[in-house]
């Protein structure tokens, strides 16, 4: 499933396009159908959100104007839950696939066991004595918390699995129940201190990132309403179904002309010489050897079985567009793109693809509109590039090599860009959604694409991330392990000395997203697509070019950053759950991510000078209370972040 999201004249709505892969025009209608209805209803929910742009905050807070704004959260929480319960009902069948329950229809079912048994293993891994030693700021307290919500997250599995019918209301409290435990619990972290030994590093990961994904339903209710009462046009948006077959119902098969393997590989040069099996390594000559008698045949399926993928569909639809419609940047889907769709989208040049997972599939064809097109000539040359060059670095191994592919899906960070906020402020907090949509530069013809033959990965490019923002954990390297070069020296304890941070890398407004293509990375996350469904943790794709280096520094519990703001220039920092910005109007400050125990005893001693973002409302200026040693603090969801200037200045300011 491949979905993007078009603006329409003026500004006023949008409008998503959808597409499945297509054989004919009729496969997988059943699938197309469900998911336009289901967005359909999501979307039209959101009609009934409510701008909030009539309400006059005040530049303070006052107990009144929070008892009068809690009011008015009531109508928008109905709404969310709504949504949730809605983007579940859609999304029954995959989530229970991704939990690999035996309840999923079998034609989906593998041979991985239930996320239920695999979370049985990590409970009962020695992760508690692991924890003790590794994570010294980690109390006992924490980790019989910790202990306690796994067995109670595992009895809310097998209760599931037990069932004999899957009730809605109860998967519905089983994804609820997931979010819980995956923001309070740093379960990456915990799966982090465990050796090989101690648990399979396959199954640690796959049990992250299936939590990870299940949490995602829950996330992906909350961004579509909070973007929707901050962008009018995402209440007011119209589902359509593009539909691009490889052949029409009943239309002609390709003529079954025979292929030969030895006169195909004739094509490519070795040392000046054509390529023939007699010359491939002994490895490679059995391959091919092997395979040299159902080639023909293979090819012949090939051409009768191909379909049109989704992400094509839609380049192919948005290619011959009227002039008045302005066409959307951005196609994602809900698995990563194959090596031949980012090859193709790459080379046709006017729209972008979030990752490519690099796999190649022989099922795989152009469009009727693309078939001996000048479109279809580059892919070709460029192809034979890269079989080319595949096989100059083949040739030259002992025997087969290795390859450790992909895994098709990803969890991407759900941020916005600043062109979707009313009026980008440059204060230093906001616990509205920041951004942070991955932007995609042209490739040259060379880095067009790249199989997993060859092993590389590529890279995306966080482009904006402002102000302060939650965030949701997306890799088993999280913000207490990410290994990144921060000056700092970190003791035992958790403390840590101060250093300084040159902002000089950070990157002015740079807005290389829209609101449009937010929304079809949102959507993207519910698409109840029929493909595979693995988790994959990093981030890969294409390299974004941006006018200055990006500054972000992933930061850990006990560390001190002192921040010189240089003109012209924005740094970005991350915690576990917050993404901050700092930009140019800024004065000199610090601010330190308090451990574990500073936090405790910041959230006991301080609680005047401590800003819960959470029960701040979008739009309003609050002023920070200092404590008696000069110190002012913001936390969301047990994470304290403390800032102190470093020259005399007025009260922190913070914009929420």
């Amino acid at each position: 499933m491949a979905v993007c999201v078009e603006e329409s004249s003026g500004g006023r709505g949008c409008q998503i396009s959808i597409a499945i892969n297509k054989r004919t025009r009729a496969s997988g209608d059943e699938v197309l159908n469900k998911v336009q209805r289901g967005f359909q209803q999501i979307f039209g929910r959101l009609r009934n959100i409510s701008s909030g742009e009539h309400h006059s905050y005040p530049r303070s807070l006052h107990i009144a104007d929070v008892d009068l704004d809690i009011c008015a959260k009531d109508t928008k929480v109905a709404i969310e839950e709504a949504v949730f319960n809605d983007i579940i009902a859609l999304c029954h069948e995959r989530i229970l696939r991704r939990l690999r329950s035996k309840k999923s229809k079998a034609s989906y079912k593998s041979q991985r066991r239930f996320a239920g048994l695999v979370l049985q293993d990590f409970i009962g891994s020695p992760w508690q004595d692991r924890v003790d030693k590794s994570s010294p700021q980690m109390t006992t307290s924490h980790v019989q918390e910790y202990q306690r919500k796994l067995k109670t997250l595992r009895k809310e599995l097998d209760k599931i699995e037990a069932a004999e019918v899957i009730k809605h209301k109860d998967l519905l409290k089983l994804v609820e129940h997931i979010a819980q435990f995956m923001e309070v619990v740093p379960l990456a972290t915990l799966l982090g201190v465990l050796r090989n030994q101690d648990m399979n590093p396959e199954s640690k990961d796959r049990l992250f990132n299936c939590l990870s994904k299940i949490a995602r339903y829950r996330e992906c209710a909350r961004f579509l309403c909070r973007r929707a009462q901050k962008t009018p046009m995402l209440r007011n948006v119209i589902v359509q179904q593009v539909q691009i077959a490889a052949r029409s119902e009943g239309g002609p098969l390709p003529p079954e002309t025979a292929v030969d393997l030895e006169q195909s590989l004739r094509r490519f040069q070795y040392g000046g010489l054509p390529v023939q099996i007699s010359t491939l390594p002994e490895w490679l000559r059995k391959i091919a050897v092997s395979s040299q008698e159902s080639f023909s045949e293979r090819v012949r399926g090939i051409l009768k079985n191909s379909k049109v993928h989704a992400e094509v569909q839609l380049m192919a639809h948005y290619n011959h567009v009227s002039d008045g419609v302005v066409p959307p940047r951005i196609l994602a889907a809900s698995k990563d793109a194959c090596s031949l769709c980012h090859s193709l989208i790459k080379l046709h040049g006017r729209f972008d693809v979030p990752k490519s997972h690099g796999k190649l599939y022989s099922s795989w064809c152009l469009p009727a509109a693309y078939q001996e097109s000048p479109l279809q000539r580059s892919l070709n040359v460029f192809l034979e590039k890269q079989i080319s060059a595949t096989l100059e670095r083949l040739m030259t191994l002992p025997k087969k090599p290795m390859l450790m592919c992909s895994n098709e899906s990803s969890i991407f960070p759900i941020n916005v860009s600043a062109s979707t906020l009313a009026n980008p402020s440059s204060s230093l907090i906001s616990n509205d959604l920041g951004s942070g949509v991955s932007a995609i530069a042209r490739p040259s013809e060379g880095e067009a694409a790249g199989s997993k033959v060859d092993q590389k990965s590529n890279e995306t490019e966080s482009i904006k991330s402002y102000h302060v923002e939650e965030v949701e954990h997306h890799n088993v390297g999280d913000g207490a392990n990410d290994k990144r070069d921060v000056a700092v020296d970190a003791s035992v304890d958790g403390s840590a000395s101060e250093s300084t941070h040159d902002a000089r890398n950070g990157v002015a407004n740079v807005d290389q997203a829209e609101t449009t293509d937010e929304a079809s990375i949102a959507s993207d996350n519910i698409a109840n697509d029929t493909g595979s469904h693995d988790a994959e943790a990093s981030i890969d794709g294409s390299v974004a070019s941006v006018s200055q280096t990006l500054s972000d520094e992933t930061l850990r519990p006990g560390q001190t950053i002192a921040v010189e703001p240089v003109p012209g220039s924005t740094s970005y920092f991350r915690t576990n759950r917050l993404n901050m910005s700092i930009d140019d109007s800024s004065g000199r400050f610090s601010f330190r991510w308090l451990s574990e125990p500073e936090a405790e005893a910041v959230l006991r001693a301080n609680t005047n000078a401590v800003l819960d973002i959470k029960m701040i409302s979008p739009g309003v200026d609050v002023t920070l209370t200092k404590d008696a040693t000069g110190h002012t603090y913001f936390s969301y969801g047990g994470e304290v972040i403390m800032i102190r200037a470093l020259e005399t200045q007025d009260s922190s300011i913070a914009h929420t």
